[in-house]
C-alpha cells in the first residue's frame, strides 16, 4: 500500500528499501511525533534557547510541522523552533564535498542517501563546512 502512494521520486530512488535499516527504529505514525516532539523539547531545555529546524526543501519542513500536529504536541513546540533554509549550502563546493565525505562514511554503517537520517547528517555536514567557509558559522 504503501508503494502504492509512493511518489515517482521514492520509487525511483531506493528510499524504500532504506525501511528498516534502524534497530529499533519502527513506529507507528503517532509514536513517531511524540518522538520526535520528546527530541525536541529536550534539545530546546539542553540549549535554553530556540532549536534551528534546518531544511533544503520547505515540505520537509511542513511535513514535520504536520507530524508533530497530528501528534498533538505542534502548539507546544512551535516557538521552540526555528526555521533554517539551508538550500545555499546545495551547489557549493564546499558543501557538497562535506555531504559527500559525510555520504561515503554513512554508507559503510548501511545507511546512504535518501534515508531521512543520512541525508540529514549531510546536510548538517555540508552546512557547518559551508558556514565555516563563509566565516559566518551559526
Amino acid at each position: 500500500a504503501t508503494l502504492a502512494h509512493a511518489s515517482e521520486f521514492v520509487r525511483h530512488n531506493g528510499v524504500l528499501e532504506q525501511w528498516g535499516r534502524v534497530p529499533g527504529s519502527s513506529t507507528t505514525r503517532e509514536q513517531m511525533g511524540h518522538r520526535t516532539a520528546q527530541w525536541l523539547i529536550s534539545q530546546a531545555e539542553r540549549s535554553g534557547r530556540p532549536v534551528y529546524v534546518a531544511h533544503d526543501y520547505a515540505a520537509d519542513f511542513e511535513l514535520l510541522e504536520q507530524l508533530l500536529r497530528d501528534a498533538g504536541h505542534w502548539e507546544l513546540l512551535q516557538d521552540a523552533l526555528q526555521l533554517l533554509d539551508v538550500g545555499a549550502v546545495r551547489g557549493s563546493g564546499v558543501g557538497d564535498e562535506a555531504a559527500e565525505r559525510c555520504f561515503v562514511a554513512l554508507a559503510s554503517r548501511g545507511l546512504h542517501r535518501h534515508h531521512a537520517l543520512a541525508d540529514a547528517h549531510a546536510l548538517r555536514a555540508a552546512f557547518i563546512a559551508f558556514y565555516n567557509a563563509e566565516g559566518g558559522a551559526q
